[in-house]
């Protein structure tokens, strides 16, 4: 599902690659950095670690080297916790100063797997051979959002971002220079972008099941157009749109839409945050299908989960346009799953010395 906030990449399912800046000698662990700057407010380049996805492809570029010189896949859900950190730009600081500064305070942390070095680092000298390239894209993006990628545009030079951690790595970056596209694939050969929990596959058999329990002929499944993939998207998005209504009117005033592995972030100006799974269906919605993963971000988020239900959709076809309308809203906040009331409708089996 597509994010409420209008980055660039919204509801591009190709742009799922990222660039953390370090100066760390050890890379490819995890990230980790503040969730504000040292002025207490938020900073896109810390805040961007939550848009992060599992299966993500995060490439690491040293300060130290000047160079991308590996990447990794994003795996687990954000963690909060107290870090200590050190600004990556350090102006004219003295490196004393700044590490006086850097007293514990509230953090993220995502961690990472299979990182994989690049035989030859992308150096940033090879980058601005790419000069022109990499402007236009810039222009063109900058018609519609802020860029939020690695580099920045000197006047004479690219260079990378000062003060920067996550940011943004463009599909077309990636196609552009092998090096990065060559082992975006070794890590997709060797599953390692799969998934944790074989999130596409899970996704998938999510979709069939769903839409095989509308097929039912007790269910009122809006004479099968669920079938139709565009259908399933214009329900999802019907939905999310209904969810986002509901938690405005009640003081979340900061919702972000991540999509996996839930739906909705909201926040109120109070600090109060809750993470909301949505689901929408044309059927009395006496059941609802979960991924693994829903279910493990609902356990660990068991404090502040909620489950937000749009049942009895209905939908017309206009035309090649899907037309909903109506819906029973069911809300669950907050939301603690009853293991006891999980059925299992599929399961992946392994077959020995088979990698899947």
């Amino acid at each position: 599902m597509a994010r409420s906030k209008s980055f660039w990449w919204t509801s591009k399912s190709d742009e799922r690659y990222w660039c953390e800046i370090t100066d760390r000698s050890v890379i490819g662990q995890d990230l980790y950095c503040p969730q504000s700057n040292t002025k207490g407010k938020p900073f896109w380049s810390y805040s961007l670690i939550q848009e992060i996805q599992p299966g993500d492809v995060v490439f690491h570029y040293s300060s130290n080297e000047r160079a991308i010189v590996g990447a990794s896949v994003a795996t687990a859900s954000l963690e909060e916790k107290k870090i200590s950190w050190t600004p990556h730009w350090t102006g004219h600081q003295s490196k004393e100063k700044l590490e006086d500064a850097a007293i514990p305070r509230p953090g993220w942390m995502r961690r990472l797997e299979g990182y994989r070095a690049l035989s030859s680092p992308l150096t940033l000298a090879e980058i601005q051979h790419s000069d022109k390239f990499v402007r236009a894209f810039v222009d063109e993006i900058s018609k519609i959002s802020t860029p939020l990628i690695f580099l920045q545009m000197y006047p004479k030079k690219l260079r990378a971002l000062q003060g920067g951690y996550v940011t943004k790595m463009p599909a077309l970056f990636v196609r552009h220079w092998h090096k990065l596209a060559a082992i975006a694939d070794q890590l997709l050969t060797q599953g390692k972008v799969t998934l944790p929990d074989e999130v596409v596959a899970e996704s998938t058999v999510s979709d069939l099941l769903e839409q095989i329990e509308l097929m039912k002929p007790s269910s009122r499944a809006g004479q099968g157009f669920v079938v139709d993939p565009e259908c399933r998207k214009a329900i999802e998005r019907y939905a999310v749109d209904k969810a986002k209504a509901y938690f405005r009117a009640r003081g979340f005033d900061d919702i972000k839409e991540k999509g996996k592995p839930y739906d909705l972030l909201c926040r109120k100006q109070s600090g109060e945050t809750i993470f909301v799974e949505v689901k929408g269906t044309t059927t009395p919605g006496h059941a609802i299908i979960l991924t693994a993963n829903e279910v493990v971000h609902a356990e660990e988020k068991r404090a502040s989960m909620a489950l937000y239900i749009l049942s009895e959709i209905a939908v017309t076809k206009e035309g090649e346009r899907f037309v909903l309308n109506g819906g029973i809203e069911s809300i669950h906040w907050p939301w603690h799953i009853d293991r006891t009331r999980l059925k299992a409708l599929a399961y992946m089996y392994q077959l020995e010395d088979v990698q899947i």
